[in-house]
């Protein structure tokens, strides 16, 4: 069962602040929990929620009738939303919206937890802001998402931001090391600290076809000069799997934040380390300036695939942009 006990060694900063501000009544109307896939972000969401609503009135005791229905998920005012499919949905916030309207069950907080924040497509997001420019009344709003950058700035600004601490990543490597997870384990990671996510992961044929799939793209944009997109043409079936061409980007953004921070000497343990020479020919290809404007133009690829645009006119788009963005030239 989730509770403030069973967080407090992972997210202790997190949840002193959220704790004092309850107890002082400053909680404010939003917050955005940040963080890697298992860092606790849905298990924070509920302890808040227990908080609130808890009959002790003072802080969750997950006992009362209170905190075990938030626990078994059937707390009626709590509402949960994910993204169905690919993204979160504009039908989706305007039903949150309906059901907030109406009177709140025994008169108490309402809760809402948006999992997966960062998938709201442009028009949820723009409904979702409309809901936070005019707050009611003892009503929170929990944003999760594994990185904040990629929800309006409008949302953000009227948020309070919780960056999440990830497990060291010393111990992290160490426990997925000894799940058998190998070579691929500083790569997995980056994208999660789930054990079970990785390990499904790593077992996946289409997780290593990505891999490979970043490795010949970079090699095309740094070495041969090959046209990235007729790479990715020819591999479209496999990128139209669920998720899959998210998965390419997040792949692409973890091998950049490699090469930058190889560059600034960081003392990073690299997902790519698997590939030495990948990473040895990029770092001599790139300067600092061109990583950082290839990870935004990759951020921006990942934004507008959650905007629903096709998704080979954006590799293309991408490619065109890193292309531009070298500081040799390339």
């Amino acid at each position: 069962m989730a509770n403030w006990g069973s967080l407090q060694n992972r997210q202790q900063g997190a949840v002193r602040f959220l704790t004092n501000s309850h107890a002082k009544n400053r909680l404010v109307h939003a917050y955005i929990f940040e963080g890697p896939k298992g860092v606790g972000k849905l298990a924070l969401a509920k302890g808040f929620a227990k908080m609130v609503l808890c009959e002790s009135g003072i802080k969750e005791c997950s006992s009362c009738r209170h905190c075990q229905m938030v626990e078994e998920g059937g707390h009626v005012n709590v509402i949960h939303v994910a993204p169905v499919g690919k993204s979160i949905k504009k039908e989706q916030i305007q039903e949150l919206q309906q059901e907030f309207t109406k009177m709140a069950a025994e008169n108490v907080a309402k809760i809402y937890i948006i999992e997966g924040a960062d998938k709201m497509s442009l028009s949820a997001s723009n409904s979702l802001l409309k809901f936070l420019e005019e707050p009611a009344a003892n009503t929170y709003a929990l944003l999760l998402t594994h990185n904040s950058e990629m929800l309006l700035p409008t949302i953000r600004s009227r948020s309070v931001l919780l960056k999440l601490k990830p497990l060291g990543k010393t111990q992290l490597l160490e426990n997925f090391r000894k799940q058998g997870i190998g070579k691929f384990a500083p790569l997995v990671m980056a994208l999660t600290q789930n054990l079970d996510e990785a390990r499904l992961l790593t077992e996946s044929e289409n997780f290593n076809f990505l891999v490979d799939l970043v490795l010949k793209i970079e090699t095309a944009l740094v070495k041969t000069g090959f046209d990235p997109s007729i790479i990715i043409a020819q591999h479209s079936a496999a990128l139209k799997e669920a998720g899959a061409a998210r998965t390419f980007l997040k792949l692409y953004m973890i091998f950049y934040r490699d090469i930058l921070a190889i560059k600034l000497q960081a003392g990073h343990i690299p997902g790519f380390s698997f590939h030495p020479e990948a990473l040895e020919l990029s770092v001599e290809q790139n300067d600092v300036a061109s990583c950082g404007r290839k990870l935004k133009v990759l951020m921006d690829a990942e934004r507008r695939l959650v905007g629903n645009a096709n998704a080979l006119l954006t590799f293309d788009w991408l490619f065109l942009e890193m292309k531009g963005g070298n500081g040799r030239g390339i």
